[in-house]
């Protein structure tokens, strides 16, 4: 087939096609403006989905470094107030506000006399556990919500009386952000 000059358009057994068509030929170089549109489309719902898929990552990890902290916190401060309850020096030597003397169970703070003569007192100031000893206050746990003793005597029956008191159980609560951590534990002193 014989296509005039004017046309500008020569016989497709020679390769050439007509310049305002948009079909590419193997020999063509460069991309549609189709193409182009179509890549930076696909490109951007993959780079969406790994988006949201880092977020939700980045997500979990915050919750879960949030939940290691506070229980790391709690059972830190727990561990602490068990050891040194273990070394009351008597039954008589423990009160809530003063030695001797329960004012209530459950209570939100306990002060006893431990082996060396000294009183220790554990107690909740806001959301801060706090230790005193010798008048010197110093903080074990940071975002305590709840912090209980109850004392029990020797038939397991919450007790008012200090020289009853067998076990002692600790109840406390310890939140981060949306995570918390409940923590209970009795402890059973050595020398009661």
């Amino acid at each position: 087939m014989h296509v005039g000059k004017k046309s500008g358009v020569r016989g497709s057994e020679f390769g050439v096609i007509n310049p305002q068509s948009a079909i590419r030929t193997p020999h063509s170089k460069g991309f549609t403006l189709i193409e182009s549109i179509m890549t930076i489309v696909i490109v951007g719902i993959i780079s969406g989905i790994a988006a949201l898929i880092i977020i939700e990552a980045m997500s979990s990890y915050t919750q879960e470094q949030n939940l290691s902290d506070v229980h790391y916190q709690a059972r830190l401060a727990a561990g602490r107030m068990v050891r040194e309850l273990r070394m009351i020096n008597s039954a008589g030597n423990i009160g809530t506000n003063a030695i001797g003397t329960i004012t209530g169970n459950p209570t939100n703070s306990i002060i006893f006399t431990d082996q060396t003569g000294a009183n220790v007192r554990f107690w909740l100031n806001g959301q801060t556990l706090n230790r005193t000893v010798g008048g010197v206050d110093s903080a074990l746990a940071v975002g305590v919500t709840t912090l209980e003793f109850r004392h029990y005597d020797i038939a397991s029956a919450l007790t008012t009386s200090a020289p009853a008191v067998w076990t002692i159980e600790i109840s406390l609560t310890d939140t981060r952000g949306s995570q918390s951590l409940p923590i209970r534990t009795r402890v059973y002193p050595r020398n009661f």
